[in-house]
């Protein structure tokens, strides 16, 4: 059941790339009444993105499904391990940021204030 919804959340997110490249590409121009060929431009890159993520889950629904015939395990690929590793620094390297700034503008009020 679970690499079913996984297949469905493939095509749901592709479907929605599709509307998105539709959505910029073609009505956009109108809507905006701007040149249109920067926005024909972004909505094919929209369309791009939505075939790749309907080819990558196709990919690997079928090595699920196989997986699961024989029995196997499906692992997930070093790609997508380190994909989501470096997100995730990321993510803690802005939390310690935006941290240290709010110490910062702490102390600089600290030293601020008017003595009496």
């Amino acid at each position: 059941m679970a690499a079913e919804r996984t297949w469905l959340a493939w095509w749901r997110t592709a479907l929605g790339a599709t509307a998105g490249a539709l959505a910029v590409g073609r009505f956009a121009p109108q809507l905006l009444d701007v040149a249109a060929w920067p926005y024909i431009l972004l909505g094919c890159g929209y369309a791009s993105l939505a075939v790749g993520l309907l080819i990558v889950g196709a990919q690997r629904q079928r090595e699920l499904e196989h997986a699961l015939r024989t029995g196997g395990h499906m692992p997930l690929q070093f790609r997508t391990v380190a994909a989501v590793h470096r997100r995730r620094r990321r993510a803690r390297r802005h939390d310690r940021r935006a941290r240290d700034r709010a110490d910062l503008t702490a102390v600089a009020a600290r030293f601020t204030r008017p003595h009496g």
